[in-house]
């Protein structure tokens, strides 16, 4: 997976029909939407419900579902090490709705091994009550806390 998030951008590179057949277009409705011109991980660990439906409306990026891109994000941050991932992924580390999510930040965390993202992790573990992201905070962390 390394740091994609869907995998349309492969699917674009190697289609028959793009590398052969397809002209460019000077009609804006076959240029990307502004939001997908040049998007950072960033902006998908921080993308809300409410951009996602705005800026991904008639997108095939909506078939992964907002929370489907979002957990694909935090595993892409982790592989990516992006340093301005941190701040984002401990944000929903502690304050997501969705286990899925928390347990996917605190993995990425761990991929860090920095002091900040260490301490996001020791901080959910203090609050977290979901057995399965407590074991994936605490494997992030080394396995040396207590479950």
């Amino acid at each position: 997976m390394g740091s994609w998030i869907f995998g349309c951008d492969i699917c674009q590179d190697v289609c028959p029909w793009n590398t052969r057949f397809a002209n460019p277009s000077s009609d804006d409705a076959f240029h990307p939407r502004p939001f997908l011109t040049m998007p950072e991980l960033t902006d998908f660990l921080s993308l809300t419900e409410g951009q996602y439906r705005i800026n991904l409306k008639n997108s095939p990026l909506k078939r992964a579902k907002h929370l489907g891109l979002k957990r694909n994000s935090t595993i892409a941050a982790g592989n990516a090490k992006t340093p301005e991932s941190i701040a984002l992924l401990a944000e929903l580390l502690l304050d997501h709705p969705e286990s899925v999510i928390r347990s996917h930040s605190a993995w990425a965390l761990g991929q860090f091994k920095t002091s900040e993202a260490m301490k996001a992790l020791e901080m959910a573990l203090e609050k977290e009550l979901d057995p399965s992201t407590r074991e994936e905070i605490d494997a992030a962390l080394g396995g040396v806390k207590e479950k």
